[in-house]
């Protein structure tokens, strides 16, 4: 009796052992599924560059472009048109460059070069280059503001000449009178 209910209970601690790791192989098998299709685009939404759409349908309709292209340059060259070579040049220039991945921008440098252009706007550098020149402007305007203060304080001064230093001697006086009724009222 003992030994059949210690039985049992090993086949159901297998079962629940073998059903966890297919658990895990199924998860682990979707994860790479999900993934294989962001790369490809298959996903929608932002992500990295943005929406794509599948590769494989992007080559279909690039090569078929080519061979319309490739039957325009043959019936060019049948009928003796100039540049019946040279168009196979011009088609490779037309060629579409492919977008580079997003991993150069991941760089922490280059994120905050972003940040700073993005704060500056669409218009990018020009505007902050503006913003830098206005506020230059303030600053100095700001220093000639200081200047002329300085100059008229300079003047006043000047402009005292003897009756100022008189007058500057009996406020003096006056302000120690002050201080000895102070200390004789304590």
């Amino acid at each position: 009796m003992w030994c059949e209910w210690v039985q049992t209970l090993d086949r159901k601690t297998e079962r629940k052992r073998k059903s966890r790791k297919n658990k895990r192989k199924r998860r682990k098998r979707r994860k790479k599924r999900k993934k294989g299709k962001k790369r490809r685009g298959e996903r929608g939404g932002g992500g990295r560059g943005g929406r794509r759409r599948n590769r494989r349908e992007e080559e279909k309709e690039e090569k078929k472009i080519e061979e319309i292209e490739e039957e325009e340059e043959e019936t060019r060259g049948q009928r003796g048109e100039r540049g019946g070579e040279g168009g196979k040049e011009k088609e490779k220039r037309r060629k579409k460059k492919r977008k580079k991945g997003n991993w150069k921008k991941r760089k922490k440098g280059k994120r905050k070069k972003i940040k700073k252009r993005r704060k500056k706007g669409r218009g990018g550098r020009e505007r902050g280059k503006k913003e830098e020149e206005e506020e230059k402007e303030e600053k100095m305007e700001e220093e000639e503001e200081r200047k002329k203060r300085k100059k008229t304080k300079k003047r006043r001064r000047k402009g005292r000449g003897e009756r100022g230093k008189k007058e500057e001697e009996k406020e003096k006086e006056e302000k120690r009178g002050r201080g000895e009724r102070r200390k004789k009222e304590e």
